[in-house]
């Protein structure tokens, strides 16, 4: 079964354009790893997290749990992890996510605050 899934493509929170001005679609597991990407920086518990110097357990957990609400997603697969990318930047975080979707492939999102 594949993810018969579109969304509109947005970038930066905006709408993405193709070179005649039509706007971009995304499909299958890169809709639902934009979806998951908008889930976790609407949730507040991604921007929780970073400004702390190491992520709580409980705080990966709630965004995996996050995640899994969606129904694209099988539960129990969903893993959260920070990273520092900049050293020169420690209070900028990225939260990365991975998951299984209902159709056996892998999405993973990447959220920075």
């Amino acid at each position: 079964m594949t993810l018969d899934v579109y969304d509109l493509q947005l970038v930066n929170g905006d709408l993405a354009f193709g070179p005649d001005d039509e706007p971009r679609y995304v499909a299958g597991v890169d809709a639902v790893a934009q979806d998951v990407r908008h889930r976790l920086l609407e949730s507040g518990t991604v921007p929780a997290i970073v400004g702390e110097d190491a992520a709580p357990e409980s705080a990966l957990a709630a965004i995996a749990l996050e995640v899994e609400d969606d129904t694209r997603v099988v539960p129990g697969t969903a893993a959260a992890e920070v990273a520092t990318p900049d050293p020169a930047r420690p209070h900028r975080r990225e939260v990365t996510v991975t998951a299984r979707t209902t159709d056996g492939k892998t999405v993973e999102a990447t959220a920075t605050t």
